[in-house]
């Protein structure tokens, strides 16, 4: 998660937006691409040093989402995301609910502690993470980058945009990590279902608002029903996601719950003869 705020802080890629129309692209993807292999360096050095098997299932999740991270940032959705509000609300999309629980279910920090030098240390708050306090920074982020103000100003300024872009991915990725280990995912359930409230309700105000938002947008040919369809994308799609991994979360806490306690089974067992 450190690395994928490091790459999306990288001002070469915010920068993309700034230049003009035909170079910006190629030099953002140029240098996602090359922030993306490092990644993947470092990554196999922490694989290879590391003592025992790792599952593959979490190398092919990392996998995955450093490649949504590349479609969402580094390639042709992230030029059309400066003119259009429903594409800049698929890359957000495809950074908090896509690519962040991803990079959750690969468990990356311990192989990148293994590939880093002994006297670093990962902060506590990434190794342990509080839910409620990563259910709230996740909010936060949320709602103050899509308000009117700093909306804009994130387009206008490439340290802005890549600061948008890292603390969305980093704190929904710091969510999803948060909810998904051991006894937290009972409570990570409702943390879940309360992102997916207020997401929907953010979503739910731009589908609905009578004029357009964002004073970028507003000139443009279509500017509400774009607004409409961006909000709709937060709302139902983003928010269908988010309630299907939470009810996924809560299906793999009782079947761990069942093998915890032997007697659940029993019991279940009994009662289905007894019926």
């Amino acid at each position: 998660m450190t690395l994928v705020a490091a790459l999306v802080l990288a001002p070469g890629v915010a920068a993309a937006h700034a230049m003009d129309a035909a170079a910006s692209p190629a030099v953002g993807h140029r240098v996602v691409l090359a922030l993306l292999l490092a990644g993947a360096a470092l990554y196999a050095r922490g694989l290879a040093r590391r003592r025992g098997a790792w599952p593959t299932s979490r190398v092919l999740a990392a996998a995955a989402g450093a490649l949504t991270i590349g479609l969402a940032v580094a390639s042709p959705l992230d030029a059309l995301a400066h003119a259009s509000l429903a594409a800049h609300m698929t890359q957000h999309t495809l950074l908090t609910v896509v690519a962040a629980p991803l990079l959750a279910a690969a468990r990356p920090l311990g192989v990148f502690a293994a590939a880093l030098p002994r006297a670093v240390r990962l902060p506590r708050f990434l190794v342990v993470p509080s839910p409620g306090v990563a259910c709230a920074l996740h909010a936060v982020a949320l709602w103050a980058w899509h308000l009117p103000g700093p909306y804009g100003a994130a387009l206008g300024s490439p340290a802005l945009h890549a600061a948008a872009h890292a603390s969305l991915l980093g704190t929904a990725a710091l969510l999803w990590w948060s909810i998904s280990r051991g006894r937290a995912r009972l409570a990570g359930v409702l943390w879940l279902f309360a992102t997916a409230l207020h997401a929907g309700a953010l979503g739910g105000l731009l589908a609905i608002a009578p004029r357009p938002w964002f004073s970028a947008h507003a000139g443009a040919p279509g500017a509400l029903a774009d607004q409409q369809l961006a909000g709709l994308i937060m709302w139902v799609p983003a928010g269908a996601v988010m309630t299907a991994l939470a009810l996924a979360l809560a299906a793999g806490w009782l079947r761990d719950a069942e093998r915890r306690t032997p007697g659940l089974e029993g019991l279940r067992d009994r009662r289905d003869v007894g019926g």
